[in-house]
């Protein structure tokens, strides 16, 4: 009787798969709706290249590259994550790795009624080539709490080690065509 109840159990739990729902092995990743304008321009989601598709293939989230309406070379760069992440990084990265020298500047602060009811703090860098000089400002907003971050790592290291502000993030890269 032990040896015909063993043998039951084992074709039962053979069979789990086959009656659960989804995918095995499939990670569902968060579904977020991205803001559709900026300051009253609308924006025009852009393709991002093999080498960014595959970076962000493994990021625990959702990332929306937008070129902004009436305005040449001003573009958003969006990335929506539910748990704090090491994929989140400081762009200024990633300008280094393309070539542009990088130049800190102070903080702002700015209201962006497209993203928070609060101003949001801003970092903001020069990044300049010998073709291009842009200012880039990212920050991330908190959904849940309506706060923001100015300093990536200071979100990752807060948001990883508290319960203060459980997510979701939105982390904004916003980057302006500077003229020399």
């Amino acid at each position: 009787m032990k040896s015909l109840m063993y043998v039951f159990t084992c074709v039962v739990v053979s069979l789990i798969p086959f009656f659960q729902s989804g995918s095995r092995g499939i990670e569902k990743r968060p579904t977020y709706e991205f803001i559709n304008s900026f300051q009253g321009a609308g924006l025009h989601r852009v393709p991002m290249s093999k080498a960014e598709r595959d970076f962000y293939s493994g990021f625990p989230g959702q990332t929306g590259y937008y070129s902004i309406d009436g305005r040449p070379g001003e573009s958003l760069f969006l990335r929506y994550t539910e748990e704090p992440t090491r994929m989140l990084h400081s762009a200024e990265g990633c300008y280094k790795a393309s070539g542009f020298e990088i130049e800190f500047t102070d903080n702002v602060v700015l209201p962006i009624a497209d993203l928070s009811d609060n101003p949001i703090e801003w970092s903001q860098f020069r990044s300049v080539d010998r073709q291009n000089r842009f200012l880039v400002r990212q920050c991330v907003l908190s959904l849940s709490t309506g706060g923001s971050y100015s300093d990536i790592p200071a979100w990752y290291w807060q948001t990883n080690f508290t319960s203060e502000d459980p997510g979701p993030w939105l982390a904004v890269t916003w980057r302006l065509p500077e003229s020399e």
